[in-house]
């Protein structure tokens, strides 16, 4: 079964030979070859058969996982090829799910494998979960893994996507700044289908009638920087309520944060999308106690989403464990220098992820990683050491006490800084709320990051709303992306300007930007209703009447 999968995905492919374990085996004759893995849990190759005992792949969930922790190999004959697979992973997923797909080949006379890394598609998922549950790699048996029955109200009939209609509201354009009114704006399954006049005919069948009374019609608010842990299902759930319909996890366990993303896909779980990161830094960073319940049953360092990275690190290899996990964004973090940086940078953005860089990663400077190439300085304050004497590797773990006194806001390298910034089109996430909303924050630090954020903005850098603590422990408690908007506007940015740094900008530089941010024709439905007019008012956004997750009311009235 498992075979007919590599097959499936494969059958395109001319049939090189396959490494297994520093062995190159040439592949039977006419046959196709190739690896599949899904975050780091399955992995396998179609090659000519082995010698000896074949054993069939399990097939339960409770044996499933004992293979997955103890990272067994079966073999599952199929009388033409034989499907490999290596389980790997953590008790904690028992199962398939969506995530990165990467494919390995090596071409002939060649010792080398270069990695084909994709997106699964839903039929690469189907697939994977039929192979490991014995259903038929048919329609029905396809059906069946993928949610029950073939989309249909009886056999053979498709089902439509439902129509949502929300009628008579203020469509708040982020990226033009204004507000139309009288618009009614019909949603299909999870997209919206079209935004118009309230005159325009509506659609021959509406499932569901959303009377908007003039409210505001703004997208979905997106929080790109937040951190998951177990247990944080809940407050998933509240944060969409709270009008958050995209987040963008930080540094974390990437199987609690991969777990929650297929459950969010899947629509398990009301919450927000979910794209995180791989993180990296210095060997002597994994100190710090963060990193062991994020890496359980990992040696320090080396799990694939917290790796130690140095000077002699295999950039190639390392990068694409941190992809392979299922991260679209590496993050530099502590104790790495300038030309390791660099190397980093480059090698991630060749193979398709975005990096984020601490203002400082210690010895490198913000200019260095600005030159380097990085997509986003995140943390304002650490911007400050820009113009420090030194930036010690060591400094890392003090880097929110920067030389505020000595290096101020208007300093020569702290201008040249931004420029450059401005220059190379970097994104700067300041996360003011963490620093400033605290009351134990030195009157220094709030000032200078209130004045560099306000300078950054004038000059024309991308700003991004991100909190580095997504939501509160209240049960009534709105998500943090709400404060944050106020510290932006204290900070100097428009209602508008705040607005956009939580809406088109990030999906702009998540690589949504085409899908997501706006209320337009064809863009993702994640859609918040308001009382008020956010672009007048920013605590606006606190109003929330409704909000609608993928064209599904997750709040209403």
């Amino acid at each position: 079964m498992a075979a007919a999968v590599c097959r499936a995905l494969h059958q395109q492919r001319p049939a090189p030979p396959v490494t297994k374990q520093g062995v190159t085996t040439p592949p039977a004759r006419g046959r196709t070859t190739g690896a599949i893995a899904t975050r780091g849990i399955l992995r396998g190759s179609v090659g000519r058969p082995q010698a000896g005992p074949t054993r069939h792949a399990t097939r339960q969930i409770g044996a499933w996982r004992e293979a997955s922790a103890s990272g067994t190999e079966e073999a599952v004959p199929d009388g033409r090829a034989h499907c490999w697979l290596a389980l790997r992973g953590s008790p904690s997923f028992p199962r398939p799910h969506p995530g990165i797909v990467q494919h390995t080949f090596v071409p002939p006379n060649s010792s080398t494998g270069t990695d084909h890394t994709m997106r699964p598609t839903a039929l690469t998922t189907l697939l994977l979960t039929a192979s490991l549950s014995g259903a038929p790699l048919t329609a029905p048996g396809l059906l069946a893994q993928g949610g029950g029955t073939p989309n249909s109200t009886q056999r053979g009939a498709v089902r439509r996507a439902p129509i949502t209609v929300i009628d008579d509201v203020q469509v708040v354009d982020v990226e033009k700044q204004m507000v139309t009114p009288n618009r009614r704006v019909v949603l299909r399954g999870d997209s919206v289908l079209s935004v118009g006049a309230m005159s325009e005919r509506l659609p021959d069948t509406v499932d569901v009638r959303v009377e908007g009374r003039g409210g505001y019609l703004i997208p979905g608010l997106v929080d790109h920087h937040v951190h998951l842990t177990p247990g944080m299902s809940r407050a998933l759930t509240q944060t969409a309520r709270g009008g958050v319909t995209m987040v963008n996890a930080m540094a974390g366990d990437n199987r609690t944060a991969g777990e929650y993303a297929r459950a969010v896909l899947a629509r398990e779980l009301p919450g927000p999308e979910i794209a995180y990161a791989s993180v990296m830094a210095g060997p002597d960073f994994f100190v710090d106690p963060r990193f062991r319940g994020a890496s359980v049953g990992f040696a320090f360092g080396t799990a694939p989403w917290a790796q130690a990275v140095t000077s002699s690190t295999d950039v190639v290899r390392a990068v694409s464990a941190a992809r392979g996990s299922g991260a679209e964004v590496l993050k530099l973090y502590a104790m790495i220098d300038s030309t390791l940086a660099a190397r980093l940078i480059a090698e991630a953005h060749r193979q398709g992820m975005r990096v984020v860089a601490h203002g400082t990663v210690f010895p490198a400077r913000p200019s260095q990683l600005v030159a380097g190439g990085v997509d986003i300085l995140t943390h304002v304050p650490y911007l400050s050491w820009q113009g420090a004497t030194t930036a010690k590797p060591e400094d890392a773990f003090n880097r929110a006490n920067g030389p505020y006194e000595q290096v101020p806001a208007d300093a020569p390298a702290i201008e040249s800084l931004l420029q450059a910034m401005r220059t190379r089109g970097t994104f700067l996430e300041p996360t003011l709320e963490v620093f400033v909303g605290r009351p134990t924050t030195a009157p220094v630090m709030r000032a200078w990051s209130l004045a560099v954020t306000r300078r950054a903005h004038t000059i024309g850098i991308p700003i991004l709303a991100g909190t580095d603590g997504m939501i509160g422990n209240d049960a009534d408690a709105l998500p943090n992306i709400h404060k944050e908007l106020a510290r932006l506007v204290e900070a100097g940015l428009s209602p508008a300007a705040a607005l956009a740094s939580a809406t088109i900008v990030p999906a702009r530089a998540m690589g949504r930007g085409k899908t997501h941010g706006t209320v337009a024709a064809g863009r993702v439905a994640d859609l918040v209703l308001l009382d008020a007019n956010p672009l007048i008012d920013i605590s606006a956004t606190t109003r929330i009447r409704q909000v609608f997750l993928k064209g599904q009311a997750v709040r209403t009235p």
